[in-house]
């Protein structure tokens, strides 16, 4: 029996640098049986710098456990923990962009050097101070087994979730982003 189900997600949050209203409109449709949730998100976020942006950051925690050589597999063998680096690859998990646009314009983007989990998006219009940008984008995560950071399917079938579909990072004069490295603390704006 195939188990899916649709989770419509939408939160506002507030900027911690100022009174900027942003939005992410979230729809998931999870298929427990093959672990990955399919998503459409679209984030709205304002620029509260006084800095022209051309370029923004999403932090993809959830493809920080796609290869044995990112900032959390790393973290996890300076433990003494081989479990991840000998998990089979449909264990691990990550993330698959499948479309990101600005307005009808088609983005590029790429993760950022040795940061598999952070992804640089080059915007087709430049937001300027006190504007925001929209952006869609349509995914697949694949969501990785808990034994490694206790975040992802257990083997009854359990989602343990946390920072698991794409998050503006903060831009205060430069650009505030980290990779995942299993100690939840993920700088995003306060949610409401």
């Amino acid at each position: 029996m195939k188990l899916q189900f649709l989770f419509l997600f939408v939160f506002s949050s507030i900027g911690l640098t100022g009174f900027s209203q942003n939005k992410i409109d979230l729809k998931a449709k999870f298929d427990i049986e093959n672990k990955s949730i399919e998503i459409v998100q679209t984030i709205t976020y304002q620029n509260t710098s006084k800095d022209t942006l051309s370029t923004i950051y999403l932090s993809d925690w959830n493809n920080s456990y796609s290869t044995k050589k990112t900032a959390l597999a790393t973290r996890i063998a300076d433990e003494y923990k081989n479990d991840f680096h000998l998990a089979k690859n449909e264990d691990r998990g990550f993330s698959v962009v499948t479309l990101a646009k600005q307005n009808d314009a088609v983005l590029t983007y790429s993760p950022v050097k040795n940061q598999m989990d952070i992804l640089q998006v080059n915007l087709v219009k430049p937001v300027n101070p006190n504007e925001s940008y929209t952006i869609k984008l349509e995914y697949r995560v694949q969501v990785p087994n808990s034994k490694f950071t206790r975040y992802g399917i257990t083997d009854t079938g359990d989602l343990n979730l946390r920072y698991w579909y794409f998050t503006p990072a903060i831009y205060d004069g430069e650009w505030q982003y980290y990779s995942n490295k299993d100690l939840d603390d993920l700088y995003i704006p306060l949610a409401m």
